[in-house]
């Protein structure tokens, strides 16, 4: 799974989404936007990173150094190894927005996880990219192609998750999709043809702002396959009683080797 979080009106949302993420128990969860945020009394401070840890229920996560960026692993189905961040920017290993592709610090976090159940090892990957799509989408794919080949020396296969803040058509994920598939055009089943075709990013339903597909699940092929993809809405599973999740739908998928 990939889920942008979003910081607004969390205190609002919180229950609806530990709601969604212990009903669906996706094996890992990459996760953006994680911040540490006022409370509605204006007084209070509200970990969403430690809500959400703690609240889905027999998970283990990474989050290196307050990062905006995480993920949560089943471990029960995953032993995790080889943790680690790289920054979006012109020096990757250089905190600070001065070193951005565009107003906030963008990081990329990764690991290796080895499937229990097979003995098969995956390499892990989930990022959030700057909002202007060009130089910093174009930028940030050519640099994680680069640091994906100095990472990943045993040349495990990859799955790559995360808010892309960019489509297809931009063409700055072309140096992804010369190597990857994304779940949702390959997958063998998904939850219907209009879900598959529904844009992820939905502006907490403000009509001002576009929709797009900016949230992918990516995976290397032919050493995985995608079986079914879903973008989860609350039309098509309710949780709680708010009308959306966050601004952006959480996407979903089942990858076999």
């Amino acid at each position: 799974m990939s889920f942008n979080i979003r910081e607004s009106k969390w205190e609002e949302r919180q229950s609806a989404v530990l709601e969604m993420l212990n009903t669906e128990k996706p094996d890992i969860i990459g996760l953006q936007e994680l911040k540490v945020l006022w409370g509605l009394d204006k007084l209070t401070q509200i970990d969403t990173w430690k809500v959400i840890s703690q609240g889905v229920t027999g998970y283990q996560g990474y989050r290196p150094d307050g990062q905006t960026n995480g993920f949560l692993y089943n471990p029960e189905v995953f032993e995790v190894s080889n943790t680690g961040l790289f920054y979006l920017g012109d020096d990757h290993e250089k905190p600070g927005v001065e070193n951005s592709w565009d107003d906030w610090q963008r990081t990329t976090v990764y690991a290796t996880l080895k499937h229990k159940d097979t003995g098969k090892n995956f390499f892990f990957i989930a990022t959030h990219y700057p909002v202007n799509w060009d130089p910093g989408c174009f930028n940030s794919t050519e640099l994680i192609v680069e640091r994906l080949s100095a990472l990943n020396t045993n040349k495990y296969p990859v799955i790559m998750v995360g808010d892309f803040n960019c489509t297809k058509s931009s063409g700055a994920l072309a140096g992804i999709e010369a190597f990857m598939r994304d779940a949702r055009t390959y997958a063998d089943t998904y939850y219907s043809e209009d879900n598959r075709n529904l844009y992820t990013y939905n502006a907490f339903g403000d009509e001002s702002k576009a929709r797009h597909k900016v949230d992918f699940i990516w995976y290397s092929h032919p050493a995985l396959d995608a079986k079914y993809y879903e973008v989860i809405t609350q039309e098509t599973k309710k949780y709680g009683d708010v009308e959306y999740l966050s601004d952006h739908y959480p996407i979903s998928a089942i990858i076999r080797f």
